[in-house]
């Protein structure tokens, strides 16, 4: 899996736990509609090159041009946008509010598996959530699985976490004859009649 590689490589080059949860944290929001083996590579260089755009402390100090520019030279950004205000509204949460359940997950390396995805979820009235890109229902639960592997935190009730259900999943679904939602063509429509076949 292009996560688990992606921290075999973090490891080698010395990061620590914290840096690793972390850098999962950032490129999970960034990893959507696109070749994952290649974002998690140039994440690894993103680590080398700007080992700051992965420190929260760092990250909301840094401008938004900086940021932008660097993640995109570095190809990790794709919705520019979109995905350099949600890199930056996420180091402003983990600064912002160092006790929440996310950050402990994140810095402690324990939390618990609800929890974790209540938090996510969480909206204010107006605006973007504190984890946009990150609270979505394929991407929240695939988050919280890699904060215990390959991220190494203790999570707990992890067998609560719903199957993340994307295209593939459908496919395993239908082809093991767990799910028959072939005639419904939209996944939206069908994600949780397969994420209950799986549970």
């Amino acid at each position: 899996m292009p996560e688990v590689v992606f921290v075999d490589r973090l490891r080698a080059l010395g990061a620590d736990a914290v840096d690793i949860r972390l850098g999962l944290t950032f490129l999970a929001a960034m990893d959507r509609a696109r070749d994952a083996d290649v974002l998690w590579g140039r994440g690894v260089e993103l680590n080398k090159t700007a080992p700051w755009a992965f420190t929260p402390a760092k990250t909301v100090r840094t401008s938004l041009t900086a940021l932008a520019r660097t993640l995109s030279a570095h190809g990790i950004s794709q919705r520019h946008l979109t995905d350099v205000a949600a890199w930056r509204l996420i180091a402003e949460s983990l600064v912002a509010e160092p006790d929440s359940a996310v950050s402990g997950v994140i810095y402690e390396g324990h939390g618990h598996a609800g929890r974790l995805l209540e938090e996510l979820a969480m909206r204010p009235s107006k605006g973007p959530g504190r984890f946009p890109l990150l609270s979505g229902p394929k991407v929240g639960p695939m988050w919280v699985r890699m904060q215990a592997y390959p991220g190494g935190a203790t999570i707990d009730d992890l067998a609560s976490i719903p199957v993340a259900v994307d295209v593939q999943v459908r496919k395993v679904a239908e082809y093991l004859g767990l799910t028959d939602t072939a005639p419904q063509p939209e996944i939206d429509r069908v994600r949780g009649v397969i994420r209950q076949a799986w549970q």
